[in-house]
């Protein structure tokens, strides 16, 4: 799953995971959407944007995936401003 707002940003992950071997891959674009789809689904893995437009705190996804249960998907965080990462 890519949790991206910037659309040309996760159409270019979105490729580069199915060229490395990925069966599939959902794009959300949203906190709210990606709730959506973690209720939905959990995925194998996550690339998350820290800071989403329609909320600063791209933590919050991370943390309810961590919460989920056992072996919960890997994470990479991905951000345009790392300098402000705590």
């Amino acid at each position: 799953m890519v949790v991206e707002d910037d659309a040309f940003i996760a159409v270019a992950l979105e490729g580069a995971l199915l060229d490395a071997g990925a069966k599939s891959v959902r794009i959300c674009s949203s906190t709210d959407e990606a709730f959506a789809a973690l209720r939905e689904h959990k995925p194998d893995g996550l690339v998350l944007d820290v800071h989403l437009a329609d909320r600063a705190d791209g933590w919050a996804i991370a943390e309810l995936v961590n919460s989920v249960g056992p072996k919960p998907p890997r994470i990479v965080f991905a951000t345009g401003s790392p300098q402000d990462i705590p």
